[in-house]
C-alpha cells in the first residue's frame, strides 16, 4: 500500500541530521547538534557559507557530478579553515538517473525554486547531460538543462554577480540564456575537430576556459581542476591554494593528482 504522504529528500536529511545529533553528539550545544551531524558550519558565524546550486538533468555525466559534490564537500571540513562552500542539488524529478547506475534524490526540483532561494545563490554548477547516444539513451535530461526555468535561473545568478560553472554540452545552456556566444573562444572539448595548427589558439587548446565568471570545460577528465577553478572564482585564488593543500586525502600529498590542466581566463566580452 502507498503511503499516504511522502517524506523528500530535504525533510528526509533534516530528520536524519537531527537524528544523528541526538545520538552520537548529544552533548555538543543544542544549537550545533544539525550542523555537526552534516558535518557543515553553517551555524558559525566566524565561516559563512557560500552557496552553489547543482543542477542535474536526466542521464548526466557521474563523474562531474561527483566531482562538483564530492571536492566542495571538504570545503566544510576541520583541516580547511576557509570558507565552507554548500551545495545544494535540484533536479527535474523525484529521482535523477546517470549514464551509469547512479540515482540520485534532489535537495528539491527545478519548478519549486522561489525567487528569493534563487537569490541566496553564489553560483550555479551544471554537470553534463550526455545525450541519446550514451548511458541511458535520452535526450530529455539536456533538454532540460536548455529550457527556460533553467536559462532564467543561471542569468539571475550571474546578473548579481554568481559564477556559473558548466562541464562538457551543458555549456550549450549558457548559450541558450545569453550569457556565451555561440562562435566565442570555446575550450579544447569544442575545437579539437574543427580547427588546425596554426590556427590554434592558447584558448583552442585550454581544456577549462573561464570568461566573465562562466567556466567551461572540456568533461569529467578535467573535472576536479573545474571544481577547484569554481572554488577560486568564488573564494579568491589563495583560499583556493589553501584548500589544495590542507586536504591531502582528495589531491594527494606527493602528486597523486597533479593540477596542471591547461586554463585560459578570457578577457570579458559582451554576449
Amino acid at each position: 500500500m502507498k503511503p499516504t504522504t511522502e517524506l523528500s529528500r530535504r525533510r528526509f536529511v533534516g530528520a536524519a541530521s537531527a537524528a544523528g545529533a541526538v545520538a552520537v553528539l548529544a552533548s555538543a550545544p543544542a544549537g550545533a547538534q544539525e550542523a555537526k551531524a552534516r558535518g557543515t558550519n553553517v551555524t558559525d558565524p566566524a565561516r559563512p557559507a557560500k552557496n552553489v546550486l547543482l543542477i542535474v538533468g536526466e542521464n548526466f555525466e557521474e563523474l562531474e557530478f561527483a566531482a562538483f559534490t564530492g571536492v566542495l564537500a571538504w570545503t566544510r571540513v576541520y583541516s580547511f579553515k576557509g570558507t565552507p562552500i554548500n551545495v545544494t542539488v535540484a533536479g527535474f524529478d523525484k529521482v535523477v538517473g546517470g549514464m551509469g547506475s547512479m540515482r540520485i534524490v534532489p535537495d528539491l526540483l527545478v519548478r519549486e525554486l522561489t525567487d528569493k532561494e534563487i537569490e541566496s545563490f553564489d553560483a550555479v554548477a551544471i554537470p553534463c547531460s550526455v545525450g541519446a547516444g550514451r548511458g541511458r539513451r535520452t535526450g530529455k535530461g539536456q533538454a532540460d538543462l536548455e529550457s527556460k526555468p533553467v536559462q532564467d535561473i543561471v542569468r539571475k545568478v550571474h546578473a548579481r554577480g554568481g559564477v556559473i560553472a558548466t562541464m562538457c554540452c551543458s555549456r550549450d545552456t549558457l548559450v541558450k540564456a545569453g550569457l556565451l556566444r555561440p562562435e566565442d573562444a570555446q575550450c579544447r572539448y569544442w575545437t579539437d575537430a574543427k580547427q588546425k595548427a596554426p590556427a590554434r589558439t592558447a584558448a583552442d587548446d585550454a581544456a577549462v576556459f573561464v570568461s566573465n565568471r562562466v567556466i567551461s570545460t572540456m568533461g569529467p577528465a578535467v573535472s576536479w581542476q573545474s571544481v577547484v577553478v569554481l572554488v577560486e572564482l568564488l573564494l579568491g585564488k589563495e583560499q583556493a591554494q589553501d584548500f589544495v593543500r590542507t586536504c591531502p586525502w582528495v589531491f594527494g600529498q606527493k602528486q597523486e593528482l597533479q593540477l596542471n590542466v591547461p586554463v585560459h581566463h578570457a578577457a570579458a566580452r559582451k554576449p
